[in-house]
């Protein structure tokens, strides 16, 4: 349990907060970040990477500027090594929800690691911290920005939460996610004692090398 707040307390111990609780100031901070970036810069873009902050983060816009439409588009940095079932989520996304999305592919930026150019909008990003469990949403904040020099304004929502925040806010909201995330039978590849899930011709493979195993 979290500390802090006006919530029913053991006897003698410290004020508990339930995980809704959390979850909810969580929520509020993430939001209130998301609309003060909008209102304050020009041309902001979120950053987009498919994985399960960034489908925390596209749900929290969603609910920022709900019933209207998010007023800012999506960037996604394609480094071409994505599996297919991460572009097919992705698509169907942003074609279910009309979001305004933008894929880039750099040469450049992939040899340099897939870095995108930061120069043109502010920047939303999805990233977060480990919060210390004695302390609840609003207490110890980090900054949820920092401008460099020739570059926009970074903004954080997720900076408070948790990876179990998080996963706790997708199954609470039911989000979707990639279903990479979950177990299931895939075909793989036994090398040098692991399991790789070949996903295209890009992995060259013998015949009859592939076997089906319960992987994620």
């Amino acid at each position: 349990m979290i500390s802090g707040g006006d919530s029913p307390s053991v006897p003698g111990g410290p004020s508990l907060v339930s995980e809704d609780d959390v979850l909810n100031a969580l929520e509020s901070e993430a939001i209130s970040i998301l609309r003060e970036t909008a209102a304050a810069f020009r041309k902001p873009v979120l950053m987009h990477s498919i994985g399960k902050d960034s489908s925390a983060l596209l749900h929290l816009a969603r609910k920022a500027f709900w019933p209207g439409a998010i007023p800012f588009p999506f960037l996604h940095v394609d480094s071409q090594w994505e599996f297919r079932e991460v572009i097919e989520h992705r698509d169907r996304m942003a074609a279910e929800l009309r979001l305004d999305l933008i894929v880039a592919v750099s040469e450049e930026g992939i040899a340099e690691g897939g870095q995108p150019d930061e120069s043109r909008h502010p920047r939303v990003h999805a990233d977060h911290a480990h919060r210390p469990a004695a302390l609840g949403p609003g207490r110890g904040r980090i900054r949820r920005g920092h401008r460099r020099r020739s570059a926009g304004l970074r903004a954080f929502p997720l900076s408070n939460w948790t990876e179990l925040d998080v996963w706790r806010y997708i199954r609470r909201e039911g989000i979707d996610v990639v279903g990479l995330y979950f177990a299931q039978e895939r075909p793989v590849v036994v090398r040098d004692g692991q399991l790789i899930v070949p996903d295209d011709d890009r992995m060259p493979l013998e015949p009859r090398s592939t076997c089906a195993s319960m992987v994620r």
